[in-house]
Order: structure tokens, then C-alpha cells, then sequence
């Protein structure tokens, strides 16, 4: 009797500890997804689909001198999602875009045949059992219907664009395709090489002064761009506080109004307009320079109509961003 019960008590035991071992494996995995994120934070939110055929691989964690092993490899569904199992944890994740993904050249920026698979496509995650970790992408297609979009680069030039002469004539945004390259004929830099294709002027410096930063708006069809003070340069007609549209294809009109909106005037103010403008904030010495809110006009900066003419513009030096 005594080993009957003992027969039993020792298979209850090895069932209950295969039902345990069972549960750790099937619960040793990693999971997430694979999404595109459209606005580049790293994090999946609403409106950000999954992507699915993405490769994802797992490579055990082995100290050196050893090499990690594959341990698992999946591929994400039509919702973008994957599960990891593995026997051992931590693993290495490896999220894999597949060649030919992005139906791209292979001069681009993404992969296609003539690269080595995994090289410049990878991106790597170290994983514990049951974490989730996610990955997200930019996929060229969702932002452009072609594989040479044109590439809108604004040009800087010294002196004041608000009066007629050569800085006013001066192109201060040009366009191109991607895939041009070499120097344009038409860039002052030389003689044209390569493809010899000279960039287009999409406004000249009478039009928008020195600006930065570029955006496209689909529903409105336009290049946005906003006004950036640089030293010895001059702003545009909306002065500090301007944003230009233009139009993204040629031909470009270099006499239109490009004026679209002017921050000060909405009450967000980009410079002290209640105080005189000083080219010698107090306090400067011949060494130094104290800042001062009041950004002045191209003519109170003292920037000439001629480009090739110097000037001081000495407030512009501790008012502007330097590296």
C-alpha cells in the first residue's frame, strides 16, 4: 500500500513539475511590434501602422571570446506584430528590412540587391524574457510617389536683399533632384561635373532673406520656410518674424509675393521692438559683445545692397546660435 501511494505521489510530482517546465517555455518570449513611424519618436501611436515581412532575429548573449548563436527568427504578420521564443535569455534582437524593401536604387539611402543583406538595416535590441520591444520605421514610399523627389536647399549670401543689387538678385533657395550630383555649372563653384545639371532658383533674396528649415504641406501644395537670422546677411520682408510658401515645381515666378505669415504680427514676438536697435549693445568693449533683444533692420545692421561689401553687423554675433 505504502508503494502504491508512493507511486502515485512521485507521478503527481513529475506532473506537476512538467506542467511548470511547460509553462516557463511557453512563456520564455518576446514580443512587440513593427510599425512606421511617421513622425520619428520612436514610439507607436494611433494612426501608425504595423509593417509586416520585417525580419527579426534572435542571437544568444555569449561573453567573448565565444560568438553568439541564432537561437530564433520569425517574421512580422500582416499587423506588424512577432514573438520571439527562446530557450535562453538575454538574446540580441536583430530587426532585419528586407532588400528590395523599399524599391529604392542602390545609390539611395535603403538597400536593394547590389548591398550585402543586414548591412546599414539593421537595428539591434538587447531583450529579457518577457519584454516587448518595438521598431519603428520610415518608409520613403509614404512621403514621396517617387524615387527622385526634387530637394529644396536655401543659399546664404551677405548684404541686404531689401534694395536693389546683387544680393537682392542673389538666389536664396534652390532646387534640385536627389539623385543629381557633382558641382552644378551654374553654383560659382567651377565647372559643372558629373551630371552638369544646374540646380533651379526657386526665389532670390529680394523674396525671402536669409532663411532655414524647409517643409512640404500636401494638402497645400507648398514648400514652407521661415525666416533665420545670420550674421552679415540679410532677413526678408517679414523680417524675424516671417514664414515663405513657395511652389514645389517649376517654373518659378522671382518676382511673386512669397509672404505667407509674420509671427509678430500674430503677437509672438521674435526680437524687442519697443527698444532702439544698437549696433554697440551696452556694455560691449572692442572684444566683446553684449547681447541684445533688438534685431534690427538690414540698414540699421549697416549690410549694403552689394554683396561683395563687409560690414560689423555686431549685435548679430551674440544673437544667433554658434557651434
Amino acid at each position: 500500500m505504502k508503494n502504491y501511494y508512493f507511486t502515485r505521489l512521485l507521478k503527481l510530482s513529475s506532473a506537476i513539475l512538467f506542467i511548470l517546465c511547460f509553462s516557463i517555455i511557453a512563456n520564455a518570449q518576446v514580443t512587440g511590434t513593427v510599425f512606421k513611424d511617421f513622425n520619428g519618436d520612436g514610439v507607436k501611436q494611433a494612426g501608425e501602422p504595423g509593417k509586416d515581412r520585417i525580419e527579426v532575429y534572435a542571437y544568444s548573449n555569449v561573453a567573448l571570446p565565444g560568438k553568439d548563436a541564432l537561437v530564433a527568427q520569425t517574421t512580422t504578420d500582416a499587423n506588424g506584430n512577432y514573438t520571439i521564443n527562446s530557450p535562453v535569455y538575454p538574446v540580441r534582437l536583430e530587426f532585419i528590412i528586407p532588400d528590395g524593401f523599399c524599391n529604392m536604387a542602390s545609390d539611395q539611402d535603403y538597400p536593394s540587391a547590389n548591398l550585402t543583406p543586414g548591412i546599414n538595416t539593421s537595428e539591434v535590441q538587447i531583450a529579457e524574457n518577457g519584454e516587448t520591444h518595438n521598431f519603428g520605421i520610415v518608409y520613403p514610399p509614404d512621403f514621396a510617389t517617387e524615387d527622385n523627389p526634387r530637394v529644396f536647399l536655401p543659399r546664404f549670401t551677405s548684404g541686404n536683399g531689401l534694395l536693389p543689387g546683387s544680393t537682392a538678385n542673389t538666389p536664396a533657395m534652390v532646387s534640385f533632384h536627389y539623385k543629381d550630383k557633382g558641382v552644378a555649372p551654374n553654383s560659382g563653384r567651377g565647372t559643372g561635373t558629373d551630371d552638369n545639371v544646374p540646380f533651379d532658383t526657386v526665389a532670390l533674396y529680394s523674396q525671402l532673406g536669409t532663411v532655414h528649415g524647409v517643409a512640404y504641406s500636401r494638402q497645400a501644395k507648398k514648400v514652407f520656410t521661415a525666416a533665420f537670422l545670420k550674421r552679415h546677411a540679410g532677413l526678408g520682408p517679414l523680417g524675424g518674424g516671417g514664414i515663405y510658401w513657395l511652389d514645389p515645381e517649376p517654373p518659378y515666378d522671382l518676382n511673386a509675393n512669397l509672404n505667407f505669415m509674420d509671427l509678430d504680427d500674430l503677437g509672438i514676438a521674435t526680437s524687442d521692438e519697443t527698444s532702439p536697435y544698437t549696433d554697440n549693445p551696452p556694455g560691449s568693449s572692442a572684444l566683446t559683445v553684449t547681447f541684445s533683444p533688438v534685431i534690427g533692420t538690414n540698414v540699421e545692421r549697416g549690410l549694403s545692397p552689394d554683396r561683395t561689401q563687409p560690414s560689423h553687423d555686431r549685435a548679430a554675433y551674440t544673437q544667433i546660435g554658434k557651434l
